[in-house]
């Protein structure tokens, strides 16, 4: 199983707006064949994020997980998704607030993509919604 980045995830900073609810999409798209056994790094988010909410729109039926690379179900566990709209009905909220070292040279923890099976296998996957708040918010 091997770790790899889709698009640009490894060079964009993770938005860290600390008014309000904070929204990033992930537009997950592939040149290359996408293998189920390998786990791909989709975007970032900052830390001290804490997850609020999740939908994925798929391009076609797919079977995934999201989540972060220290929880690769956080967001939506594997699943056969359909075409539409897929809300994550985890209970996110503080519990899955987003910790890095505070040595850590890197601020930041990455969004992942794994499991992805009968389905899209290049070309657009999907678009991966995420809300979270920063700390001292309501979330």
């Amino acid at each position: 199983m091997a770790i790899r980045n889709l698009g640009q995830s490894s060079r964009n900073q993770a938005q860290m707006v600390h008014a309000g609810t904070n929204t990033v999409v992930f537009h997950i798209s592939a040149s290359t064949s996408i293998s189920t056994a390998d786990t791909y790094n989709i975007g970032r988010l900052p830390h001290g994020a804490i997850p609020t909410g999740c939908v994925f729109f798929p391009a076609a039926q797919i079977a995934a997980k999201f989540g972060t690379s220290a929880s690769l179900s956080l967001f939506m566990a594997s699943l056969t998704y359909s075409i539409g709209a897929n809300i994550s009905t985890k209970r996110l909220g503080y519990a899955f607030q987003v910790s890095v070292s505070d040595d850590a040279a890197v601020r930041y923890d990455t969004v992942t993509m794994s499991g992805l099976a009968n389905g899209v296998s290049l070309g657009f996957v999907g678009d991966l919604v995420v809300t979270y708040v920063m700390p001292g918010q309501a979330s």
